[in-house]
């Protein structure tokens, strides 16, 4: 093993970014963005197959980003992903841009992605309806300290540190 080699993470870990439209690559269609990470990875899986994964219709491969809606273009982002078939997703503030009802059928797939892939999931977010909804334990950071972690119901019910409680009373529950 080399530490300075980090090739190996990049299919056992992918990222999804916020902004569903930089993230992908203007010049392609969703089908052409998509078969260049299979082709790379020599998945054996193909374009519609991914596609209906996080459920879209197969015409959405042949638009580009600009063409397809916040929605769409955050679940070609998760199909870009999961194409490499990683054991880690990194989901950073991915329903932030998104309207309520966008967000839960996206929070809904990821859940879904997450057990029948059976993935570890590490999901960045500051909306706490979100954590209250969708997370199962929670990581609470400070000045990039840690300062609360636990089950997230009983933390978001009960936190103990400051900083904790302070972030909770500032949501409206």
């Amino acid at each position: 093993y080399n530490p300075l080699d980090m090739s190996h993470l990049r299919t056992e870990i992918q990222y999804i970014f916020q902004d569903s439209l930089s993230a992908l690559n203007p010049r392609m269609t969703a089908g052409q963005i998509l078969n260049e990470i299979l082709l790379i990875h020599h998945s054996n899986e193909n374009v519609d197959s991914i596609l209906e994964q996080v459920e879209l219709q197969g015409e959405v491969a042949g638009k580009y980003p600009y063409e397809l809606s916040g929605g769409q273009r955050q679940r070609v982002n998760i199909a870009r992903a999961l194409a490499v078939n990683p054991q880690v997703l990194i989901c950073d503030e991915v329903v932030s841009a998104l309207d309520v009802s966008i967000q839960a059928k996206i929070l809904n797939l990821i859940t879904r992605l997450v057990r029948e892939r059976n993935l570890a999931i590490l999901f960045i977010t500051h909306d706490l309806n979100v954590v209250r909804a969708f997370v199962e334990s929670i990581i609470v950071l400070s000045k990039g300290e840690i300062v609360e972690k636990g089950d997230a119901l009983k933390i978001m019910d009960s936190p103990e540190h400051f900083y904790t409680k302070t972030l909770i009373a500032a949501m409206d529950f």
